[in-house]
């Protein structure tokens, strides 16, 4: 098996030290590649950047965090509690939208957290 690529510059330094962060929280699964979302699970999505001086940039997160099952109150309450473990973990939400996403031959139900951060 080949051995998989490092990547080290600062923009993945910033989707691994989110990936860590989120990952401390208890009870929750995260993933940075849909190939591995396993529902209730948070999906980091590759981020939008935007410049805005020489050397500084703003990345803007979205996370899609997915619920179980089409979206009975079993699965609203999961997924409410997901969101509320990442919220009191201060990591500066900004938005949560609820919505549905489709993997596989599957829907979910999702919020998607927006997360804006900053890199120089």
């Amino acid at each position: 098996m080949p051995t998989p690529a490092v990547y080290t510059d600062f923009l993945n330094a910033s989707l691994d030290n989110l990936t860590t962060k989120l990952g401390t929280i208890s009870g929750l699964s995260v993933v940075n590649d849909v190939r591995n979302a396993n529902p209730p699970c948070v999906l980091i999505n590759p981020p939008t950047i935007d410049t805005f001086a020489r050397g500084t940039f703003r990345m803007t997160y979205t996370l899609q965090v997915l619920g179980l099952g089409p979206g009975n109150l079993d699965g609203e309450r999961n997924l409410l509690s997901n969101v509320a473990k990442i919220l009191d973990a201060g990591i500066g939400v900004t938005s949560c939208r609820p919505t549905q996403i489709a993997i596989g031959a599957g829907t979910f139900i999702a919020y998607e957290l927006i997360i804006p951060l900053e890199s120089q």
